[in-house]
């Protein structure tokens, strides 16, 4: 029996889901995502994003978080594996500063967008710069994401702690 990631096990050619012991049909297409595809980190962590934004479960969030962090632990134990999709060998991001054109006016329109936002959301208006910089040390938030789905996202994540 060979695991395929956290959640499934391929035996006897059938794909299985580990959480409800079923068979994925042979008709229904599968998309598998690799390590040491350097763009697969993105997907994970979109995906992750899209399923928080739609309400899944805690459990299947943590699932995906938990790949996301053997994905990044990936590159260092195997430097000579990653590649490029598609291809047979490795490519450099055409910028190794991705932020590089993200200027002081860009991070202040981003901020306030953000803090609008939560506060269209009702929430305190003395949380929501303590939100914000706890926000800004996200791993998996960017300047490049919609602060006004992150902030959604934040709010949801309120609600599940209280």
């Amino acid at each position: 029996m060979r695991k395929l990631g956290l959640k499934f096990r391929l035996q006897n050619d059938q794909i299985i889901n580990e959480t409800t012991g079923k068979e994925i049909p042979e008709d229904e297409p599968v998309f598998l995502l690799r390590a040491r595809d350097i763009l697969a980190i993105h997907a994970l962590c979109e995906y992750r994003k899209a399923c928080i934004y739609f309400g899944c479960p805690p459990e299947h969030i943590s699932g995906i978080t938990e790949a996301i962090d053997s994905f990044n632990f990936f590159p260092g134990r195997f430097p000579p594996r990653m590649k490029a999709p598609g291809t047979l060998m490795a490519i450099k991001p055409k910028s190794s500063e991705p932020h590089s054109e993200i200027t002081e006016a860009f991070v202040k329109e981003w901020k306030d967008s953000f803090c609008k936002r939560l506060k269209e959301l009702g929430v305190p208006e003395s949380d929501i710069e303590a939100i914000y910089q706890q926000k800004v040390k996200d791993p998996y938030c960017s300047l490049e994401d919609d602060p006004a789905m992150i902030a959604e996202d934040c709010v949801v994540a309120l609600a599940e702690l209280s």
